[in-house]
């Protein structure tokens, strides 16, 4: 099963863009999986480890739904909250930002005790639609198979079960700066809802990846 979904990630039969994707959601499985991002513009300057590549496209972060037995998560709904949400509910976002803050002019700020990049994440979505594609390899288990696939892919932007990869401790770096860069909410703003204040839509599951 993994050397298939390596092979399948190494060479995509196809990829798809951002507006695709939120044009017909329909088209991304409602079913458990692993999904990787492609690049054909470096979020970084200086990107090392890259060793999934194919035509002009670099492989640079993998993810996975659900995370864990039981999860309601899959493909669609985790892919979708990539494509649409903020930093705060997608770790993907959260990277490309701490990587891209000063080429977009972005500013961190608090988001119910995470952080999210404002106006700025327009300009994270309009980055994606002219320099990323999506594809995805349907898998009973995800969550067994993550660790193998991260570690084989060689994905930068991933941080669990990559701590071996050359970028681990910049992109670390990065991704704690921009924590540290968002401005502390007022005194009453840092207490997080209750669940049931939330709605159920942002009460999907997300991982640190």
């Amino acid at each position: 099963m993994v050397d298939e979904i390596l092979a399948a990630f190494r060479r995509p039969m196809r990829v798809f863009t951002r507006p695709e994707l939120i044009a017909d959601p329909s088209l991304i499985p409602a079913a458990p999986g692993i999904y990787g991002w492609y690049f054909n513009e470096m979020p970084h300057p200086d990107l090392p480890g890259v060793r999934t590549r194919f035509d002009e496209w670099s492989l640079l972060y993998i993810g996975i739904a659900p995370g864990r037995a039981g999860s309601n998560s899959n493909l669609r709904t985790r892919i979708n909250t990539h494509l649409r949400a903020t930093a705060r509910r997608s770790t993907l976002r959260l990277t490309l930002g701490s990587l891209l803050k000063e080429r977009l002019e972005l500013q961190p700020s608090p988001a119910s005790g995470k952080i999210s990049f404002g106006s700025g994440e327009i300009g994270i979505s309009n980055w994606l639609d002219a320099y990323a594609r999506i594809a995805w390899v349907e898998c009973p288990e995800p969550w067994e198979v993550e660790a193998e696939v991260v570690r084989a892919l060689g994905v930068p932007l991933n941080r669990a079960h990559n701590q071996a990869h050359p970028f681990y401790p910049t992109l670390g770096e990065l991704r704690r700066a921009s924590r540290v860069q968002a401005p502390r909410p007022p005194q009453s703003d840092l207490s997080s809802p209750s669940p049931s204040a939330v709605p159920a839509a942002q009460r999907l599951e997300c991982r640190d990846a």
